[in-house]
């Protein structure tokens, strides 16, 4: 089975964004609970009008003129960390000489997802890095379900994006960093009744 983090992470996305859709006080009890009245009911006011069905999540790195509001997903990195200690084969029934058996591999990857929030406004861009922190929070069980693991959150600085100047639009990235395991078969022609394979470590392939 493999993972792939980026699809995990903009389903998630997509979740909390009709969450907040249908139910836009959650805004103000759950996000954004530290905002003065003005600028929370500023907000709720854009939330109930609709406004995070206007944000665009989108797969890749903006392009020029950029979509804005929008989140841009985008896979940073996906390092092989380790191996599986030990691969299981099928057993076999005794005589079956002639049936081939499976063995399951796996490796263990640490992957980060950057999800880069863009909107014309510093306050706004803030808003919504706070949201899409709050949507990975609040879905982190439902993503370690799908295989993602040792979930971590960064946050990185408010910024212009000056590579899409001349447009006046701000960055911030929230990154997240997960352990997950990808597993595949090889299917052997020979057939080892009633033993497992085990590599251990790198060594030979042995029978126990």
């Amino acid at each position: 089975m493999m993972v792939v983090p980026e699809f995990i992470v903009e389903n998630n996305l997509r979740t909390a964004f009709a969450l907040l859709n249908d139910e836009p006080q959650a805004l103000g009890t759950e996000v954004l609970c530290g905002l003065d009245d003005t600028r929370l009911e500023q907000v709720l006011t854009w939330l109930v009008g609709g406004g995070i069905t206007q944000v665009q999540i989108l797969k890749g790195y903006p392009s020029f003129p950029p979509s804005a509001p929008a989140v841009y997903i985008v896979l940073a990195g996906s390092n092989e960390t380790g191996q599986m200690v030990g691969e299981t084969a099928t057993t076999q029934e005794a005589g079956a000489d002639e049936t081939p058996f499976t063995e399951t591999r796996g490796a263990y990857f640490e992957s980060t997802v950057r999800l880069i929030c863009i909107t014309t406004s510093a306050d706004w861009t803030i808003y919504l890095a706070e949201i899409v922190r709050w949507a990975l929070l609040s879905g982190r069980v439902e993503m370690e379900g799908y295989g993602l693991t040792q979930q971590r959150v960064q946050l990185t600085d408010l910024a212009p994006v000056r590579e899409l100047q001349p447009d006046i639009v701000f960055g911030r990235d929230v990154n997240l960093s997960a352990t997950h395991l990808n597993t595949w078969q090889i299917t052997y022609a020979e057939a080892i009744p009633d033993e497992v394979r085990v590599t251990i470590a790198g060594d030979p392939p042995f029978t126990v």
